[in-house]
């Protein structure tokens, strides 16, 4: 890549951020079925909460693409549902709606609890926007993370955990989060190699 002799504006456009695309309504690798990759879940894992990270420093607006109303939505949420949650959450802290944002992710986690994958969706993005805000004591509370009789194998669990712990300070249990995450990542795992 011969990124160095570029502006960062004619270098955001050849290769735009996560947030950029789904700021611009484009998918991402991480999302994207038409691109043929299943891709890693670790690089999930991560993308998932640096993708919120990145919207969240853009100086781009997040668009709302029509008045949000949790009661329209269906009784068992798609991904794209669950997604859409995350957004208008993600929207209402760039306009510094810290609280309506996490009060919207709760009104959510209530309203499909009795769908597990809906509910599961909603507190992991309510965990994620937690950690954002600094709030590790609370996410670690949310049954997403703790529940051990779930059978939802899911790399975001012992990498929120990780994080978590680690802001905690409680380093025994973060030391075996991380280790925990590490595995789960596998040998077919490259962290140099980001290309797609």
């Amino acid at each position: 890549l011969q990124i160095n002799n570029m502006s960062n504006t004619a270098a955001a456009a050849m290769h735009p951020s996560s947030a950029d695309m789904i700021i611009s309504g484009k998918p991402t690798a991480a999302v994207s079925s038409s691109s043929g990759m299943n891709p890693l879940p670790a690089k999930y894992a991560l993308r998932s909460l640096f993708e919120v990270s990145s919207m969240l420093a853009s100086a781009k607006p997040i668009p709302s693409q029509r008045p949000f109303s949790l009661h329209k939505l269906p009784s068992l949420p798609s991904k794209e549902d669950i997604d859409s949650i995350k957004m208008e959450a993600v929207r209402k802290m760039k306009e510094g709606k810290c609280e309506e944002a996490v009060q919207l992710l709760r009104d959510a986690n209530m309203r499909f609890k009795n769908e597990p994958e809906a509910d599961f969706n909603v507190q992991m993005a309510l965990v994620e926007i937690l950690i954002l805000l600094e709030r590790y004591q609370e996410a670690a509370e949310y049954s997403c993370l703790n529940d051990e009789n779930a059978q939802i194998s899911d790399v975001r669990i012992p990498l929120y955990k990780a994080i978590i712990y680690t802001m905690l300070e409680k380093d025994m249990e973060a030391k075996q989060c991380w280790k925990e995450f590490r595995k789960s990542i596998g040998e077919g795992f490259d962290p140099f190699s980001f290309e797609e």
